[in-house]
């Protein structure tokens, strides 16, 4: 038997999850969407990713989630890539509440996005 290594389900802040996603930008949606396209790519879960700070020649610093040890890929983005390319690794099933299309995990983002917006504003 094949270990698991992803997440049960779409943890609170997945990005591919219809029920418990931030609000990313459009154009970031469409990063992480697109990215499920490719079958050799990864996401690592938010809660199960560890953090780096990389730090330039200029002491500017940039936080980065980053694969651990014990690290798991997310269901979400598993379950789009899973989809898209019909090909799920054996025992994985996609879950009910992530995206299955990267148009709409497009769209559901670029709505929430803009209603941040208009509130904003209002």
């Amino acid at each position: 038997m094949t270990a698991r290594y992803w997440m049960k389900e779409p943890c609170g802040p997945c990005p591919f999850s219809r029920s418990k996603t931030l609000g990313l930008h459009p154009v970031r949606a469409a990063d992480f969407a697109y990215m499920a396209q490719n079958p050799f790519t990864d996401f690592v879960c938010h809660k199960t990713a560890e953090d780096l700070t990389l730090v330039d020649g200029d002491g500017n610093e940039e936080d980065l989630l980053v694969r651990g040890d014990k690290s798991m890929t997310c269901n979400g983005f598993l379950s789009l890539q899973a989809t898209e390319n019909d090909d799920a690794p054996e025992g994985f099933t996609p879950h009910p509440d992530a995206f299955l299309d990267p148009d709409e995990m497009i769209d559901h983002h670029t709505e929430m996005w803009n209603e941040h917006r208009s509130k904003i504003r209002s």
